[in-house]
Order: structure tokens, then sequence, then C-alpha cells
């Protein structure tokens, strides 16, 4: 038997077919390319058709009473910030509440020692109610202020009003909590009326 008998020379399963050519490198780039681009058309294509359906959903949602029911309460809100006929939530509804309430539990001191004294009836010296009625509207205020509100609040208005206060020669002297409010004769500072005109405007 020849050496041909055996096929020794008659196997061509990996002969390249003349009609066909490798596909290189720029090939394969080509092709990755084209498939990029015919996805993002396809994606650009059905997003254009959801943004089409949302805004039909939407233009159907929006009838005319949902439209006026969101210009009233866009209304109402614009209103609540800016209209002075709407203040703030007070914390303490009234002067007496926050005396009671906050700043003698704050302001608690040793009242035996000389230097300081304070009035159980605090109501009763206008010079307390009003130093303690800024107190109260300066921390409402600040109160909403969660970093600096309250140290601003001890540092610039409560621990000067309430030195003031506390003095031994302030609004309350004579007055101990103890024995309670001395009816004093106070003399309002005297006063001369300037001239009518120097203080004309």
């Amino acid at each position: 038997m020849s050496d041909n008998d055996w096929g020794a020379d008659d196997d061509t399963s990996d002969a390249t077919d003349p009609g066909e050519r490798p596909v290189g490198p720029p090939a394969v780039e080509a092709l990755a390319g084209l498939r990029a681009g015919m996805s993002a058309a396809v994606d650009r294509a059905v997003q254009r058709r959801l943004d089409a359906l949302a805004a039909d959903a939407v233009e159907a949602a929006l009838t005319d009473d949902v439209l006026a029911g969101l210009a009233a309460a866009a209304r109402a809100g614009a209103t609540a910030v800016v209209s002075p006929d709407q203040p703030p939530q007070l914390y303490y509804a009234s002067l007496p509440e926050f005396v009671e309430g906050f700043l003698a539990g704050v302001y608690a001191r040793n009242f035996d020692t000389k230097g300081r004294t304070w009035c159980p009836a605090w109501w009763n010296h206008t010079e307390a109610i009003v130093r303690l009625d800024a107190l109260w509207r300066a921390w409402e205020h600040l109160r909403h202020d969660p970093a600096l509100g309250i140290s601003t609040w001890l540092r610039d208005h409560g621990d000067h009003h309430m030195t003031a206060l506390m003095a031994e020669d302030g609004p309350f002297q004579g007055c101990t909590p103890s024995r309670g409010h001395s009816l004093r004769d106070w003399r309002r500072l005297p006063i001369e009326r300037p001239p009518s005109d120097l203080f004309a405007y």
C-alpha cells in the first residue's frame, strides 16, 4: 500500500477556504462599535417612547381640579411663611410659663450668700418684666438653631440679663427668695423734657 493510501497527505480539515479571510483586530473593533451604536440607538428610541407615555400620563392626571388644588396649597404655604399674621409656634405659651418652667431651673442658685438675690414676685418689678420678656422671646427664636442657638442665648442673653436681675443692687434689691417681695420706694429716673425742636423729625 502506498503512502497515499493511508491519507497521510489528504487531511484538509484545517485548510483555509481561499474565499474566506481571517478576521483581524480592526474588523473585531469595527463590529463591536457597530453593535454599541445599534444598542445606543435602541435605548434612545425606547427612552423617547417612555418619555412620551409618561408625559401623556401626567397630562391626563393633572385635571383642572388637581391643578387648582395644587395652586391653592402653594398659596397657603407661601402665606404661612411670609404672613405676619402667622407667628412661629411658641414652646412656652406665656412669660410666666417660661420663667417657672425654664429659668427657675436653669438659673438655680444658693441665695444664702451675699451678692445676689431674687424676688418670687418678679412680676411686681417693671425692669424684671422687661428683661424676662426679652429673654423669653430671644429663647423662642434661638431654640430653632440646633447648633449654636442655646449657647448664643446663654452668652448674649441669659447670663447678661440674669446677672443684672439677681445683682444685690439690681431691681430685686430688698427682696429675698425666703421673705419674698419688699415694698421699696423705687423712684423713676429724673427726667427734664428737651426743647420741642431738638428732636423734630
